[in-house]
């Protein structure tokens, strides 16, 4: 993959496994692959100490086949699926917005988080105006936030937008800003599109 900034399409593959055997599995994971090249990716643990997440980048669909049926994407999936505590649980995201750019085409920052919410249908388009407008400027004020783009979901279990702010400072520092009163009245606003909660999760770079 030659191009800079976030990949086209971000394929996230979900592990889940007894806090105990997290780093056996994340040293198995993070070996280099002959994909790689292809394919960059990069691998998360979440802040609970028992699950972890791997990016991967896909400059188009059709390469998913081709990645998943490389021999050492096998072997590793032989080797790991054992130590999960469920399956794998894959998505498929596409590339909708570039808030604030970052080089790598998969989340590269020492911190990140994750936000999902399943917008509702016949409001997609004054959602999508809303969050140009309004939303992103904010994220883009913020200078902690070191790279932001957003994502919608092609095949996923969790239909819906994806954030994914990437960081250096302490999670604290960066849960601060949420507090914020305008980020307060933005999320208020932004409950008149989404369906249920927003779900959150925060992840560190291994």
């Amino acid at each position: 993959m030659t191009s800079q900034g976030p990949a086209r399409f971000l394929l996230l593959n979900y592990m889940k496994m007894a806090a105990q055997d997290l780093q056996g599995v994340a040293d198995i994971v993070r070996q280099p692959r002959p994909t790689d090249a292809r394919f960059p990716r990069s691998v998360y643990k979440h802040e609970g100490g028992d699950r972890l997440m791997e990016f991967v980048a896909l400059p188009e669909l059709s390469g998913l086949g081709e990645l998943l049926g490389d021999a050492s994407w096998r072997e590793t999936e032989s080797l790991v699926r054992p130590r999960l505590a469920v399956d794998y649980r894959r998505q498929i995201h596409a590339l909708r917005d570039v808030v604030k750019p970052s080089a790598s085409p998969v989340p590269s920052g020492a911190n990140l988080q994750l936000n999902r919410m399943e917008i509702a249908p016949p409001k997609l388009d004054e959602y999508q105006a809303w969050r140009r407008d309004a939303f992103f400027p904010h994220v883009r004020a913020q200078e902690h936030v070191e790279g932001f783009a957003a994502y919608h979901s092609v095949l996923s279990t969790e239909p819906g937008a994806l954030f994914l702010a990437q960081f250096s400072c302490p999670f604290e520092k960066y849960l601060e800003g949420l507090k914020a009163p305008a980020y307060q009245e933005l999320t208020t606003h932004a409950g008149r599109y989404v369906l249920g909660a927003v779900a959150t999760s925060n992840w560190s770079r291994l």
